[in-house]
């Protein structure tokens, strides 16, 4: 999460949208707000209790880094850990067309 929240701050949601899904289903509103306000993190994060977004994506893995162009196209994928290059060069690939 570092290095989504880097590029977050980085970047905020000018031109990417960025958005973390927590798909634990026994996790809590208020457990993930704690956990969130407790390192420092700003980014949005949704809470998938139900699986619906693991299903619909095809998550084989946590964690798991979708990108996904402006018609909801999966166009890259980045399982494990990653750092803020790992990002940037995949939202490149995403809007040079490439990705």
């Amino acid at each position: 999460m570092p290095a989504l929240q880097a590029f977050y701050e980085k970047y905020g949601n000018d031109k990417v949208v960025l958005l973390t899904v927590n798909i634990m289903q026994r996790e809590t509103v208020k457990g993930i707000q704690e956990f969130m306000q407790g390192n420092g993190y700003t980014l949005p994060v949704a809470l998938d209790r139900q699986g619906l977004a693991s299903r619909l994506y095809g998550v084989s893995g946590i964690p798991a880094t979708y990108f996904i162009d402006a018609a909801g196209r999966i166009r890259s994928k980045h399982l494990g850990p990653l750092n803020i290059n790992i990002l940037e060069k995949n939202v490149t690939k995403l809007f040079s067309g490439s990705g």
